[in-house]
């Protein structure tokens, strides 16, 4: 085929955000759940992965809030209602969805397209579908863990699950991030493209498939496109489409049949200022052999809506484009790289993008995660929990970011340098914590809070600090990694057999669900809470803490007498201060060599 004859996949780190032409008339986040920012390993290693979920790669996918249903038929009675968007075959979808409870089937992606943009939505990229469904498992097959579906997981092929087609949404269990019907029930719409072979090449952040373009000249055509299915539907067998890696495209987008639905996401939107409007332009780098684009030919993008949110308009790359781009809200990358896949091999453009000094916003403080807004089983009741750990009840925790690590040595150090903060008993820390890696230890509660109102963040309240430590996963599990015993290639504890007398370097062992190191052993960590043995007898449900308000704790920090919350466990501890309901106790001033903290921080 001749070189100007090609087909071009346009791969974009920026998703893409569309305005909203028509707000609905419900909240937008509301029934939606807030799925933190990080990698994970996406893809199967599996004897049973088909060759398009290899290679198993790492993904890194920003923070973003998903649908914790798929859309219903009653939902999407609503958009056809407010909108005059084409009404679907009614009769057809009734027979297969029969109530307004049950998920919309017989939608094209157009039409989720539609209802997304219509929501103030848009439908999830594949790298944030899975990220989603594994619910912050690792290395499991299906959302759940690894055991074979048997009817009670998911409403998959058969109807041993009760239903012979599809189930009302939230008929079964939710998965470790809240969201239901993941496996089964109906397939569900992704935004990208799909390609068999995409993963052997896929970027490493916020990856998406994109459009595919045929060009002759001036002539530009689209050509059809798969686009990506995922989660199996009630016809589906377990060994394929209900895994959470199962893949499948469909070459009719714009055919909906009675096993596709979809679910919505939607980005975090960022509150800073917008920045005053620049132009720039994209400058193309080494364009590959066989194909000719001249040095200023530009990609037409034009980023416009609310800081954080973007808005591209598709162009293709030719010799006589001569567009810019606008930039009106802060956004996170500096670069935009388009994968660009002849049909004679792949080849990858780099296109720089000048911005304006202050446009650059992080979602997200460095080197802390984002835990999600949900509902956890707070406490223990195993047979030798300690009476102030029972009984096992649900909270409600707002969402929080909450530093990957303990203080450092280092970062109190510097701490103390700036403000001239009282400062600790340097002989003696070193003896347990010798380098500014280590975690600091010999702080008070009065000086853990002192220095947390000095970052601008402040300590955990308990809830916060064991919903954070199951890491998304481990409902009712004795430890952050499960249920078995610890030993020295999980938590520094009790003794030197994992190689460290005292305290260990930060990050020296492994990380649990939501990234976060050492929340077993090391040292206890201080919380906001006051100790009370019976504090879980009558407890709030929403937000709890025990004791003062967290307005008057920061304020009055210096005057509080009363025991306050230590958790985690340390170098000193046994195994079963290394629980994850564990609780102790200490002074307000109580400075130990086996004690230190790390902080959270509010989302806006």
């Amino acid at each position: 085929m001749n070189n100007k004859r090609n087909l071009l996949y346009l791969v974009m780190v920026c998703l893409l955000s569309i305005l909203i032409a028509c707000e609905p008339q419900r909240d937008v986040l509301e029934g939606m759940a807030l799925i933190p920012a990080g990698e994970f390993r996406m893809g199967s290693i599996g004897a049973e992965a088909d060759g398009d979920e290899q290679p198993l790669h790492r993904v890194y996918v920003d923070a973003f809030y998903i649908d914790k249903y798929e859309i219903t038929v009653g939902e999407y009675k609503q958009f056809i209602k407010k909108t005059g968007h084409d009404a679907p075959d009614w009769d057809a979808i009734a027979k297969y969805s029969p109530t307004d409870e049950h998920p919309i089937a017989n939608v094209t992606w157009y039409d989720a397209v539609a209802y997304a943009e219509w929501a103030g939505k848009r439908l999830p990229t594949e790298a944030e579908w899975e990220k989603a469904a594994r619910g912050g498992l690792v290395g499991k097959k299906y959302s759940w863990g690894d055991t074979t579906p048997n009817g009670t997981q998911a409403n998959l092929n058969g109807t041993e699950d009760g239903y012979e087609f599809t189930a009302p949404v939230g008929s079964f269990p939710a998965n470790g991030y809240g969201l239901h019907d993941m496996a089964g029930n109906v397939q569900e719409w992704c935004l990208d493209a799909y390609q068999v072979t995409f993963y052997e090449n896929s970027p490493k952040d916020n990856p998406i498939a994109g459009e595919v373009y045929m060009t002759d000249g001036t002539l530009s055509a689209n050509i059809m496109i798969s686009r990506v299915l995922r989660g199996g539907s009630y016809l589906n067998m377990s060994n394929k489409s209900g895994r959470v890696a199962g893949r499948s495209g469909s070459e009719f987008a714009a055919i909906g049949t009675n096993l596709t639905g979809f679910r919505c996401v939607k980005p975090i939107n960022l509150d800073e200022e917008k920045v005053e409007p620049d132009t720039v332009k994209f400058v193309s780098v080494n364009p590959p052999s066989g194909i000719t684009i001249q040095s200023d030919a530009i990609l037409s993008i034009t980023f416009d809506g609310p800081p954080g949110e973007i808005k591209a308009n598709r162009g293709r790359i030719t010799s006589s484009a001569n567009n810019t781009v606008t930039i009106t809200g802060p956004f996170r990358s500096k670069d935009l790289i388009l994968k660009i896949d002849w049909m004679t091999g792949t080849h990858t453009l780099t296109y720089t993008v000048k911005i304006p000094e202050g446009a650059i916003a992080e979602l997200q403080p460095e080197d802390m995660v984002l835990i999600p807004a949900g509902e956890f089983q707070m406490g223990s009741k195993d047979a030798e929990a300690d009476n102030s750990e029972q009984p096992m009840h649900p909270v409600y925790v707002d969402a929080f970011y909450i530093d990957k690590h303990e203080v450092t040595i280092g970062q109190y150090r510097r701490f103390i340098r700036e403000t001239g903060h009282h400062p600790l008993d340097w002989d003696n820390v070193f003896t347990y914590s010798p380098t500014d890696d280590h975690p600091v230890v010999g702080v008070s509660w009065h000086d853990a809070m002192a220095y947390a109102a000095w970052i601008g963040k402040r300590l955990p309240t308990e809830a916060e600090w064991e919903k954070a430590t199951r890491g998304g996963n481990l409902i009712s599990k004795k430890y952050v990694w499960g249920n078995t015993a610890p030993d020295a290639e999980k938590c520094n504890f009790g003794g030197s057999a994992d190689g460290y007398e005292y305290a260990a370097p930060v990050g020296s062992f492994p990380a649990n669900g939501y990234g976060l190191h050492d929340m077993a052993g090391n040292v206890w960590e201080w919380c906001l809470d006051e100790f009370q043995s019976n504090a879980y007898s009558n407890p709030p449900r929403k937000n709890p803490v025990v004791g003062e308000s967290i307005t008057y704790l920061i304020s009055n920090s210096m005057d509080i007498k009363t025991e306050r919350v230590l958790r985690g466990g340390s170098w000193f501890s046994t195994s079963h201060d290394v629980q994850v309901a564990t609780r102790f106790k200490g002074s307000p001033s109580f400075r130990g060599s086996f004690v230190g903290f790390r902080c959270v921080k509010d989302v806006e």
